[in-house]
Formats: C-alpha cells, sequence, structure tokens
C-alpha cells in the first residue's frame, strides 16, 4: 500500500512538472509573438497614417495647380474672380491639412514666421468650416502617433538655422542644401506667402492677381507636387518593408511554437506517455491482485458462512424439536433465549454476505409480480413473534386500502428492507410504538408509493445523520446500550432501495422518535384495487372496539367502519365493564365485540362473565392477542363466535373475521347455550396444540437423507419422524450413492459440502444412473446462502433447494411441493 502511494504521488509530480513546462514554454512563446507581432501592427497604421495624410495634401495641391492655371488662362473678368475665390478656399484647405500633420512633428513648425502668418492672414486659420478627415480620424483613435523619421530630411525647413550659423560666421557644408528649398514645411509657408499676396490684391490689378496665381502654379508643379510624391514613395517602400518584417515575425513565431511542439513532444510528452504506461501497467497488476484479494475474500466469506451454517442448523434445529417437548416455563424461557441468540448470529452472517455482495456489485434484482399488502404484512407479522419487547413496544400495521392487487418488485428485497427498519425500531424502542404504514397513489401505471416505520424511542442526534446509512456505522447511544447487529442493515437497506430506483430518508426529534420513509415507483402489474366489501345485507351490525392501545383501536376502528359497519370505541382505561354492560343492553342488531387480550387478563372473572352474557345473546367476539404469548384467550379458541386474532392486525385476516361473523349471525344462533357449554367441555379436556404433529404430512415414500455431519442428520431426521416421514441416512456422497442404488429412495436430501464426493457430483451421477422414466426428487440442503449456490444446485440436476438453518416449515414446504400426489419435475 506504502509502495504504490509513493508510485502515485510520484507520478503526480512527475506529470504536473512537465505538463507545466509544456505549458510555460507555449506560453511566452505565444506572448513573445504577440508582442513583436502588435508592434509591427502599430508600425504599420502610423505608417498608414502619414500616408493617407500625405495622399490628401497631394490631392490639395493639385486642386491649388489647376486652380491657379485657371486663373492666370482666364480670358473673362468672371471666369478669373470665380477660379481665384476657389483657389483661396483650397489654400485654406491646405493650410489646416498641413497643420493636422505638422501637429505630430516632435519639432514643431517655425513659430516666427507662423505667428506672423496669423498676424498678416488671420483668415488662411479658419478651421471651423473646414470638414475633418474621417479617415485620418479613425486611424488616430487607436495608435500613438509617431512621425516617420525617413519624412525628416524631406519635411522640416531647415533654412532659419542656416540663416544663424551664417550670421555667427561658421563654415556650413551646403551639400544636399537646395535653393531654393524643397523642403515640404518651407513650401507650405511660401504657399502661405501667395495665397496672403492674392487676398491683398484680389479685385484691385488682375495683371497682380494673375501673377501670383502663376506663382503657385509654378510653385504647386515644379516643387509642391514632386516633394509630395517623393514623400509618398519613402513611405511606401517603409510599408512594404514593415509587411515583410511582419511576415518575418509571423514565420518565426510559427516556426518557434513548432519547434517547441516538436521538443514538447520528444523530450516531455513522449517521456510522459512512457511513465503513464508504466503507471497503467503498474495499476493493471494492482488491479488483478485486487481482484484476487475480492475472490479470496467472497471464497472467505462463504467458507465461514458454510462452516457457521452447519453447527447453528444443529442448535436451532434441536431447539425447534425441543420445543415440541414437554417443558416447565423455566426450560422454556432459556429455549427461547437459545433461539433468539441463533437467530440473531444467523442474521449477522445474512447482513455481511450482502454486504459483501453489494461492494462486489454481485447484488441483482429479481422483479416479479407481487402483492405488496402481503410483502408488508408477512415482514410485519414474522418480527412480532418471539420479541422481548412485546409487552412494553406494540408494533402496530397500517395499511391504505384501494392499493393495486399486484406489482412488479423483487419480494424477497423489498421484504428485506421492511424487515431491516421494523427491525432497527424495535430495537432502539423501549416503550410506546412501533406504526408501519402503507400508502401509495397511482399514476400513469405506476405505483407511487411510501412505507413508513415511525417509533417512539429516544430519537437520532442531528450530527449523527449524516453516518445512519453507512456500513458499520452506531449512534452514540448505541454503544451504551451493547445493542445486538452487525450495524449493516440500515446500509444494505439504503442499497437495496438504491437499485429498486427509489429513496430512503429519516425524520428524528430527540426524545420523541424516529420515522424512517421508503418512496418506491413500482410497475402496476394487476391494476384491480384490494376491496373488503361485505356481501349485500350483512352490514346491519354494530361494533365495539376496547384496547389498551388508541393506535391499534384507531385502526381497527377505521378498517370496521370502511367496510360500512357503526363502530364505537371505549375510552376508558380501566373499567370497561360499564361499557360493555350498556353496549349490551337493547341488543337489537348483530353486534360484534372487538376487545385485547389484555382486558380480558386485567379485567378477570367479572369480564368474563360479560363476555359469556354477550355470546348467549348472539354476540361475536374478537380477541386481539400477541403472537406467541398463551394468555387467558386460550379458555376462549375452541368456543363458538369467537376469533382470535394476532397482533399486529391484518387487514385481510380482520376483514375475514368479521365478514364470518356476520354470516353466522344471519343464520341464527339458537343453540348458542348449548354450543358453548360444549366447547368449555372441550376445552377442559384438549391439550395445548402444536405447530407439528407426528404424521401431518402424507408418507412421501422413502426419503434419503445425506449430510456428513452427524449434528444434522439427527437433527432432519428428527423432523422428518415428527412429520411422518420414513428416511434412511448416508454421511457422504459415495455413501448416498450406495444408498440409492440398494434402496431406490422417492425423495433424496442432499447436503453439498462432503468428504469424498460433494452433492453435486453426487446428484449428477444419481441423475445419469436412472434406468426408467421414474427419478428421484433430488434437494440440495447446503450452508453456502448466496444467490448463485442455489442456481448451481439447478445446475448440476437437482430439483429444489433449501438454505441452512433448515426449518420445521422448509421441511414441511419441500414435502407439500414434491411429496406424493404433487407435480413432479
Amino acid at each position: 500500500m506504502t509502495d504504490t502511494k509513493a508510485t502515485s504521488n510520484f507520478s503526480n509530480t512527475f506529470l504536473n512538472i512537465r505538463i507545466l513546462y509544456a505549458t510555460a514554454t507555449i506560453v511566452i512563446s505565444a506572448i513573445a509573438g504577440g508582442v513583436f507581432i502588435s508592434l509591427q501592427f502599430s508600425e504599420m497604421k502610423n505608417y498608414t497614417w502619414y500616408a493617407t495624410a500625405l495622399q490628401e495634401l497631394r490631392e490639395t495641391a493639385s486642386i491649388i495647380n489647376i486652380q491657379a492655371y485657371q486663373v492666370v488662362f482666364s480670358n473673362s473678368e468672371g471666369a478669373r474672380t470665380a477660379s481665384s475665390t476657389e483657389l483661396r478656399q483650397s489654400l485654406i484647405l491646405f493650410s489646416n491639412q498641413f497643420s493636422v500633420v505638422a501637429e505630430t512633428d516632435p519639432d514643431g513648425q517655425d513659430i516666427g514666421r507662423l505667428e506672423k502668418l496669423k498676424t498678416e492672414s488671420p483668415w488662411l486659420f479658419i478651421t471651423s468650416e473646414q470638414r475633418e478627415s474621417r479617415i485620418l480620424t479613425s486611424l488616430s483613435d487607436d495608435i500613438h502617433l509617431d512621425f516617420p523619421e525617413e519624412l525628416e530630411d524631406l519635411w522640416e525647413d531647415d533654412t532659419d538655422e542656416i540663416e544663424e550659423a551664417k550670421k555667427a560666421g561658421e563654415t556650413i557644408d551646403a551639400v544636399g542644401v537646395q535653393e531654393p528649398s524643397n523642403k515640404i514645411e518651407s513650401l507650405n509657408f511660401d504657399l502661405m506667402l501667395l495665397a496672403s499676396k492674392l487676398a491683398t490684391y484680389q479685385g484691385e490689378q488682375n495683371s497682380t492677381v494673375s501673377q501670383i496665381a502663376d506663382q503657385i502654379w509654378r510653385l504647386t508643379s515644379e516643387r509642391l507636387l514632386p516633394s509630395l510624391d517623393l514623400a509618398e514613395e519613402i513611405l511606401a517602400d517603409e510599408r512594404l518593408n514593415t509587411l515583410s518584417v511582419l511576415q518575418l515575425v509571423i514565420l518565426s513565431f510559427a516556426a518557434t511554437i513548432l519547434a517547441i511542439s516538436a521538443f514538447n513532444l520528444l523530450f516531455v510528452f513522449r517521456p510522459m506517455r512512457d511513465t503513464v504506461l508504466d503507471i497503467q501497467e503498474e495499476l493493471e497488476g494492482q488491479v488483478v491482485k485486487a481482484e484476487s484479494a475480492d475472490k479470496a475474500k467472497s471464497a472467505f466469506l462463504a467458507n465461514m458462512s458454510h462452516e457457521i451454517r452447519t453447527p447453528i442448523n444443529g442448535v436451532l434445529g434441536a431447539a425447534q424439536i425441543l420445543e415440541l417437548s414437554k417443558l416447565d416455563d423455566r426450560q422454556r424461557n432459556l429455549l427461547k433465549m437459545l433461539q433468539g441468540s441463533g437467530k440473531s448470529l444467523l442474521n449477522i452472517i445474512n447482513d455481511i454476505l450482502d454486504f459483501s455482495s453489494f461492494e462486489a456489485s454481485k447484488i441483482k434484482l429479481n422483479p416479479k409480480e407481487a402483492d405488496i399488502v402481503q410483502i408488508v404484512e408477512e415482514a410485519v407479522t414474522l418480527l412480532s413473534i418471539r420479541r422481548d419487547n412485546a409487552n412494553t413496544v406494540e408494533l402496530v400495521t397500517k395499511i391504505q386500502p384501494g392499493l393495486p392487487l399486484s406489482i412488479e418488485v423483487d419480494p424477497v428485497r423489498l421484504k428485506q428492507v421492511v424487515t431491516n427498519l421494523v427491525n432497527n425500531a424495535l430495537k432502539f424502542t423501549h416503550y410506546g410504538n412501533v406504526l408501519v404504514e402503507l400508502a401509495g397513489k397511482v399514476v400513469d401505471g405506476i405505483l407511487e408509493t411510501t412505507i413508513n416505520v415511525t417509533d417512539t424511542g429516544r430519537g437520532i442526534p442531528a450530527h449523527e445523520m449524516s453516518n445512519l446509512f453507512k456500513r458499520f456505522s452506531r449512534i452514540d447511544g448505541e454503544k451504551k446500550d451493547l445493542t445486538e447487529g452487525s450495524g449493516l442493515g440500515l446500509s444494505i437497506s439504503k442499497h437495496l432501495v438504491d437499485l429498486m430506483g427509489g429513496d430512503i430518508c429519516v425524520e428524528s426529534k430527540l426524545g420523541v422518535g424516529s420515522r424512517f420513509a421508503v418512496n418506491l415507483s413500482l410497475p402496476i402489474k394487476n391494476a384491480e384495487p384490494h376491496r373488503y366489501q361485505l356481501p349485500s345485507g350483512e352490514k346491519t351490525a354494530s361494533c365495539l372496539i376496547i384496547d389498551e392501545n388508541p393506535i391499534t383501536g384507531g385502526i381497527v376502528a377505521e378498517y370496521i367502519a370502511s367496510w360500512g359497519i357503526k363502530v364505537s370505541t371505549s375510552q376508558e382505561t380501566e373499567n370497561h365493564l360499564p361499557t360493555i354492560r350498556s353496549w349490551r343492553s337493547g341488543l337489537s342488531e348483530s353486534k360484534i365485540l372487538v376487545i385485547s387480550a389484555r382486558i380480558l387478563e386485567i379485567g378477570g372473572d367479572e369480564v368474563s362473565e360479560e363476555l359469556r352474557k354477550l355470546q348467549k345473546n348472539g354476540c361475536h367476539i374478537i380477541i386481539l392477542e400477541l403472537p406467541g404469548l398463551e394468555g387467558r384467550t386460550q379458555l376462549w379458541q375452541n368456543m363458538r363466535h369467537i376469533d382470535i386474532l394476532h397482533r399486529p392486525v391484518s387487514a385481510p385476516l380482520l376483514f375475514d373475521a368479521v365478514s364470518a361473523a356476520l354470516t353466522q349471525m344471519s343464520e341464527g344462533a339458537s343453540t348458542v347455550q348449548d354450543q358453548l357449554d360444549q366447547s368449555d367441555a372441550e376445552t377442559d379436556t384438549k391439550e395445548p396444540s402444536k405447530n407439528f404433529k407426528a404424521g401431518t404430512l402424507p408418507p412421501s415414500g422413502l426419503t434419503l437423507l445425506v449430510d456428513d455431519n452427524e449434528v444434522n442428520r439427527v437433527v432432519a431426521g428428527e423432523m422428518l419422524g415428527i412429520l411422518g416421514q420414513d428416511y434412511i441416512t448416508a454421511n457422504d456422497g459415495i455413501a448416498g450413492l450406495e444408498a440409492f442404488k440398494s434402496h431406490k429412495p422417492d425423495i433424496i436430501l442432499m447436503d453439498i459440502s462432503m468428504p469424498r464426493m460433494d452433492g453435486l457430483e453426487a446428484a449428477s451421477i444419481i441423475n445419469g444412473l436412472k434406468t426408467d422414466s421414474r427419478r428421484p426428487i433430488i434437494v440440495g440442503m447446503t450452508a453456502y446462502a448466496m444467490p448463485e449456490d442455489k442456481q448451481r444446485c439447478l445446475d448440476h440436476g437437482m430439483d429444489d433447494y433449501i438454505s441452512k438453518p433448515i426449518s420445521f416449515s422448509d421441511i414441511e414446504n419441500i414435502y407439500k411441493k414434491w411429496g406424493k400426489g404433487q407435480t413432479k419435475r
């Protein structure tokens, strides 16, 4: 485990460092390339702006040149004047355009000459009526203008500097200095001076205006336009150079990214791939080990289950046989403790096996058509028998009427969920009630059902709620109580409910109790509702319910009232005699009394006498008694007009008792007293009934019992004898084969795990030895309790399967199903 963890940490560090390195190299390259490309784009925009500005200057200079030509060569005075006015407007436009470009030149213009022009000709600087260049404005919004160095020699006027140098007596290198200057800035000032003269002489001396226009025409043609063309060529070359550099940067960036990717591929991702493959290979090895360990664990649990179930089979089987013997109260209590401890141990084993199957994802549901009402009532009834707190905790069921007759569900697993929840509630409730409610509604062919289990226990602390459904979890109070159990019941229930597509939730309040709710959506197979409808003409009866538990009394009252019978309940806590006497008087209609067995015990002879008087008048009595407890109701169980129902009260059984009572009363009871006397006589001489009696099943021929465990053979043999079956035994598979050949048994009860030859092999051989159409029924018996164990038995030719520890009911059901007169495979 430590090596695996260290390897995992090293692998994570190795992969993370290389991924970070590869990402960093690509990001740094992308940032550097983006910066270079951004700079080149900015320079490209800068050159574009100045090229556009120079182009606008040239276009205006061309217009000035044409207009000056028109002024010089116009034949009429009107044409000359109009052309002169247009020329003046174009000169203003050129001055403004030049100023826009000059403002971006860090060296600026000749301030002295500029101020002199503004004083002499302010009209040249009127810009309010001039339109701004949209192109230049849009371009200048997102760039920082930088005057191109390549234009400085052609743009800036250095005449003043030369004159100042001459005055100072300095020697000037006149190479490259043109006389007159062709610098664009100088030409602009010259053009503006001519424009000023044009405005001064316009309209006075036509010859002077023509001369000034001729000078403007020559200035633009011979000096200004060539200089602007040269400036455009310079900027065009620079833009081409910038474009070439941009292309080179992009290619270099792409080449760099490609080189870095190749490097990462060869020296980062390839080693990473090799490392991942090594880790994957290691993990696959770990998976194989884990699977082997899981198989070993499953095999260990199965073997331990078998080894533990084998002696438990002897313990519980012998206890069942002893239960049929004559025992005093002390011996019966000790036997009850023995059975309870054995069943608790068996439940723990079952929980551990189930949870192991959940962990291995081996539990699969087996949905089939079933009655959800029957499932819930069977689970509750099973738990109501022989529990230690039966005298202090009332187990109550409440079934919503009108539920569908059948739904699709795994009945075994749903019963397991209900059993776990109810058992958990009974375990932690010492006084009060455990109420099991089944309700639901039909929505589009689906039964949206809820099963609530509510107790009056101590409640669950809020901080323990998150751990409630975790395996082996116990709340703080449970540790003090030392309650039995594996701590897996709620966890298994949660797993099963999740498999069914439902949910389970819990509400609890300390000192008040808890409520577990299971919500399921189950497909409906038979939408016909459970109906409890009395025959016509049998509803003219009244019913009195006397029960010390108001919850049970209320539920019974709801059931009976829903069948159309008038119901009243006793609110007295101890003395019910006045209520019974008042109700008995004026007996003008059929009456039914539902009374708790505890009321009979508390009331004694007086209540018994009142019940006899009611019986003489034809009243039917239904006694509600705790299952498995022998009370005063034993004196009444063979008498007419009395039914004994076990608590918790089952709605179908209660309905049958009420319906039979009404039918009986409608037929009349003229000989009630004779029947009562006869019943008393029979009761005095009759022994307490037993669950099983010798010879209660018809003989099914000869049974061969094959088991290597002597205790199990004795226990199973005793059960067979009690059930009236003839049998022989064998202690392993080989001896079983010999007994089969010699005695030709009709039924074989075959243990699975035996020395020399196991039961599976023996069953296969027996099936191969049959020489005619007659063949024995082979029933597998095994302490292995997983679902696949049953399937193994069937796959080897066995007809049925029972899991150890076996019980009377298991054996009885086998003979009812496969005995003589029953259908064989």
